[in-house]
């Protein structure tokens, strides 16, 4: 199957990526100029260059691909820009289920959160029950907009949606929100324990990007949500296994809620103002986040998708000790290829320069289209900026031509940073 992925470079998304390449699936991930591409590189998929906020490279990355997996999302909970949390998590949503009808593709998975539900009226969470009247962060809030958007979409225009709701996500690589606490409380960086009578639902990693796959693979269920998650503990209770793996003392006081109020309504203006993040990343959607109760049944992927849940201690285990990843590779590529549509330069040897248009390019080389290509074996400089005069540029040698372009393989090192290369 070809799969189009969004957020394949954030926490969930590099552990689902690294599962798929265990299967024959050909894997397209979306990647922003900015992102930290290195681990997908290695894993020789192919990087499509845009944003979901950018509806022409959704439209092409998902050209022929039967699966859409969508997990970008701003997944904070502060902003000094709160406007980031509607351009992603709703407009880019709306643009991801729209390209999908327009490239009708098979089926769409859409990443969401059990956050949607707020505050339901009876606890635990179930894929059934309705959401409660109040979002306790704008990541929540504009979450569940965005899935309103796909809901609607599937309602009145027949998007093959399925959708999974992870609980609060643990594991190996996790720089968010729970990641930075964990390693805050492992390294003695907070004064205090807070919110500890609150009762929390978590997951490993591994698990959520394990369901996505399989709802993605079952037949007949086009419609139907997915609650993933099992372990309901209190933040005491998690904090003591922290405690435990790590050998970290934890701290002897504990922060009362109404101090954990007032010291957000205090941080979160004088971030706000600073532009950096709350001291103690204690802002008010994190404080009105962390005193609720978020209770949820994720039994559902147990029954009809045969997933066995890892426990929270394994999952924290391999947060705080990162166990060696097998490296699979897609198709025994050594690099990952980019798929993009820029005009570059061309300087053939003896020759005078032209314009090409860039379509594909790895640390090996690129294809280029063209309407009059070079002679295989000829020498050529590539610019990858306005003018070749200027850096940056790559030296490589027409490898192969075709009726409508030419392969050029790159030489003397190749070229190293791809994003930063074709941003310019």
């Amino acid at each position: 199957m070809k799969i189009f992925i969004t957020g394949s470079t954030g926490f969930i998304g590099t552990h689902l990526v690294r599962r798929l390449v265990q299967k024959e699936h050909e894997l397209v991930c979306l990647v922003r100029p900015t992102s930290k591409v290195d681990e997908l590189e290695g894993l020789g998929v192919t990087l499509m260059l845009g944003d979901v906020t950018d509806k022409q490279s959704l439209l092409e990355g998902m050209r022929g691909c039967g699966w859409v997996l969508n997990l970008a999302n701003v997944y904070t909970l502060w902003e000094k820009n709160r406007d980031i949390y509607r351009k992603v998590n709703v407009e880019g949503t709306r643009n991801v289920m729209e390209c999908a009808l327009e490239n009708r593709v098979e089926k769409i998975v859409h990443v969401s959160t059990v956050g949607v539900w707020g505050k339901p009226a009876k606890w635990p969470i179930t894929e059934g029950m309705e959401v409660g009247s109040e979002r306790f962060s704008e990541y929540a809030k504009t979450k569940y907009e965005g899935d309103l958007i796909a809901w609607d979409l599937m309602r009145t225009r027949g998007l093959p949606l399925v959708m999974i709701y992870p609980a609060i996500v643990c594991g190996p690589g996790n720089t968010r929100y729970g990641g930075r606490y964990v390693q805050d409380l492992i390294h003695k960086r907070l004064p205090a324990q807070a919110f500890v009578g609150s009762i929390k639902t978590f997951v490993h990693v591994k698990d959520v990007a394990e369901a996505i796959v399989r709802v993605a693979q079952k037949k007949d269920n086009i419609g139907e949500k997915y609650i993933v998650g099992k372990h309901m503990i209190s933040i005491n209770e998690f904090n003591k296994i922290i405690s435990e793996i790590s050998g970290t003392e934890l701290p002897g006081l504990s922060l009362p809620l109404w101090l954990a109020r007032l010291n957000a309504s205090i941080l979160t203006p004088l971030a706000d103002l600073t532009g950096r993040q709350p001291l103690w990343g204690l802002s008010r959607d994190t404080v009105s986040t962390m005193a609720e109760d978020c209770k949820a049944d994720g039994s559902k992927v147990e029954k009809e998708l045969g997933i066995t849940y890892m426990s929270i201690r394994q999952a924290l285990e391999d947060e705080i000790h990162p166990p060696k990843e097998i490296q699979y590779s897609y198709m025994h590529r050594r690099y990952s290829r980019f798929r993009v549509s820029k005009k570059i330069m061309i300087q053939p040897e003896d020759m005078e320069q032209k314009v090409v248009l860039l379509k594909d390019i790895s640390r090996g080389g690129l294809y280029a289209e063209t309407d009059k290509p070079l002679r295989e074996g000829m020498n050529v400089s590539t610019g990858f900026s306005e003018g070749i005069e200027r850096f940056p540029m790559v030296r490589g040698k027409v490898l192969r031509k075709t009726d409508k372009g030419m392969a050029v393989k790159f030489v003397a090192g190749g070229a190293d940073n791809i994003p930063d290369l074709i941003s310019h």
